[in-house]
Order: C-alpha cells, then sequence, then structure tokens
C-alpha cells in the first residue's frame, strides 16, 4: 500500500496464489480499508494473506544542506539571494543587471537579428530601477552642464514632457573651455575699471 510515495505496508500470502488473484486480492484490500469511508481504522483478514506495516519514518533535510542546495542554484544562474527575495539595493540590482541581464538581452538580440535579418537592439531604461535619490543627484549634476533636455529630465522623474521641453538648461557658471580666456580678460577688466567694457 502507498502514501504518496511511500509503501504502507504489504500483504503476503500464506499460499500459492495466481497473479490476477493477488493484484484483485490487493486493491479489494486497499477498496475496503484504506480509505475515508473506514473511521475506524482497522483492518480485518483471514488466514490467506496477512498484512505487514512497513515502519516509514519522514526524513527532514538539515538546513545546512537546503541552504549549500540553494547556493549551489543561485552560483548556476548568477542571481544573488536578495534578487530572488526582493530585498535588494541599488548597487545590487546594477550589479546584477550588468553581469545577468545585460550579457543575455545583448545575447538575445544577436540572436534576433541573425535570424530576422535585420538588427535589433534591446534596451531598458536603467535609472527607472534607480532611487529618487540617485535621480535627484543625477540632476543635480547632470542638468547645469546641459547634458539632458527638460523632457528629459522629466521622464526621468516619471512626469509627462511639457510642450517647449526638447531645449537644453546650462547654468552660467559654465564657460566654453575656447572662450574661457576672454572671459577671465572681461573679469579682469572689469575689476581694474570698477565698471565693464562695452
Amino acid at each position: 500500500m502507498k502514501n504518496g510515495t511511500s509503501i504502507r505496508g504489504v500483504l503476503k500470502f500464506t499460499s500459492l496464489v495466481n497473479p490476477a488473484q493477488v493484484k484483485a486480492e490487493k486493491e479489494q484490500f486497499v477498496a475496503d480499508y484504506f480509505n475515508l469511508s473506514n473511521s475506524g481504522g482497522v483492518a480485518a483478514t483471514d488466514q490467506r494473506f496477512d498484512f505487514v506495516p512497513t515502519n516509514v519514518t519522514p526524513y527532514t533535510v538539515p538546513q545546512e544542506q537546503i541552504e549549500a542546495v540553494n547556493r549551489q542554484i543561485y552560483d548556476y544562474l548568477g542571481v544573488s539571494p536578495k534578487i530572488v527575495s526582493g530585498d535588494y539595493s541599488e548597487d545590487t540590482f546594477s550589479a546584477f543587471y550588468e553581469s545577468v541581464l545585460e550579457p543575455f538581452a545583448l545575447q538575445l538580440a544577436q540572436e534576433l537579428s541573425h535570424k530576422c535579418g535585420t538588427e535589433i537592439k534591446i534596451t531598458s531604461e536603467r535609472l527607472e530601477f534607480s532611487s529618487a535619490a540617485t535621480k535627484i543627484k543625477l540632476l543635480h549634476e547632470a542638468a547645469p552642464l546641459g547634458l539632458m533636455t527638460l523632457n528629459e529630465a522629466r521622464k526621468l522623474l516619471a512626469l509627462p514632457p511639457v510642450e517647449d521641453g526638447e531645449r537644453r538648461l546650462q547654468s552660467l557658471n559654465y564657460v566654453s573651455a575656447e572662450g574661457a580666456d576672454e572671459y577671465q580678460e572681461i573679469e579682469s577688466e572689469v575689476e581694474e575699471n570698477g565698471k565693464e567694457k562695452v
């Protein structure tokens, strides 16, 4: 008799019985005694066979072994347990993206390009997964240099574009390297004369 994948007992016949009769007796025994209607949990047999229960002891896997198996799976797949559990930091996700997702996306794009006969690129907005603090720091550093348009900055903050958003704004605190000498001469003349030369 089976309980899941373990045998609960053996019917031992005391006399010679043909295989068809053995199978029929076993099925009848199971139907009579191993169902919900046998609420007493007692089986009655005659001298034709004996029911010998097997001693089943449950086996629990040690925690160290479970952790070792998990580590092997994570190492094989190149995934951190923090990524699987969703308890990752920005740096952990960035490392996961660069070591697992990005190479896979590149391989997939190359294979699709090869199969389809046209170049296919797979990209993602990595900054979408950054923290608000990182996004604000990036805007604080990049926007004054004119590296972003207004709409690019708004997109980074998950805001809709605006009508005049393709303009680039730049801080007046930065000058072109070619014009730096000219800018400094104007500054020195202003200091000497007390007014700006026109």
